[in-house]
């Protein structure tokens, strides 16, 4: 009889004990990460392929993956982060550069908090603050701008032929002159008179020798 009324007494207890427990609060948190990106400039013939990078600082909790991709603009969000326990975690988020030739590519890098707290019912929440690096105050968005600049045509000079053998063509030689200038006609006359004087008189030198030699023959 007292082990009946000793049974139904733990029963009993049990009863209230599990009556009287609180409902567990929910054992984790998460959190997903939505990463924007907008361009700008000119519109580029096909659409880039942007690639964002989530490091953890010490070890905070990550999601499945790390990386997640855009092709050209638009959004993207990561796999969610869980969080089991109340801390603060810490994270940068950046974009990898790329090598396509006309984008200028966002170089910014954003530090990353989550505050894991408890509530007056024992809930785990998470709550993000953003910042960029270098950068004082917060930033209301993850947002990566890049531009782009369309390759500009150029006035091509007249292509050169190598299979053309042509020589350059050379300017013709002038001929030489053959006049000489005396800068003045009348020191010709003068000249030309001077000789014409001279013949003369060589002339009537040579007669005055013939005709005495002429006399003395007879």
């Amino acid at each position: 009889m007292r082990r009946t009324r000793l049974s139904a007494a733990l029963a009993v207890l049990l009863i209230l004990l599990l009556w009287l427990t609180p409902v567990s609060a929910a054992a984790s948190a998460q959190l997903q990460l939505e990463v924007e990106k907008t361009l700008i400039g000119d519109k580029p013939a096909s659409q880039e392929t942007f690639t964002f990078l989530l490091e953890p600082v010490g070890d905070a909790p990550m999601p499945e993956e790390n990386t997640v991709t855009i092709t050209g603009s638009g959004k993207v969000t990561f796999p969610p982060i869980i969080y089991d326990a109340p801390e603060d975690y810490h994270y940068t988020l950046r974009e990898l550069p790329g090598e396509t030739w006309g984008y200028t590519y966002d170089d910014t890098v954003y530090l990353l908090t989550v505050q894991v707290t408890t509530d007056d019912a024992g809930n785990l929440t998470a709550t993000l603050y953003l910042s960029r690096e270098g950068s004082e105050g917060k930033a209301d968005k993850i947002e990566f701008i890049n531009r782009y600049r369309a390759p500009r045509p150029d006035t091509p000079e007249e292509p050169v032929d190598p299979d053309d053998t042509t020589p350059p063509v050379e300017p013709e030689p002038q001929p030489p002159t053959d006049s000489v200038d005396t800068g003045d006609d009348s020191f010709l006359g003068i000249w030309i008179t001077l000789c014409v004087l001279a013949a003369c008189g060589l002339a009537g030198t040579a007669l005055l020798f013939v005709d005495p030699a002429k006399k003395k023959s007879r």
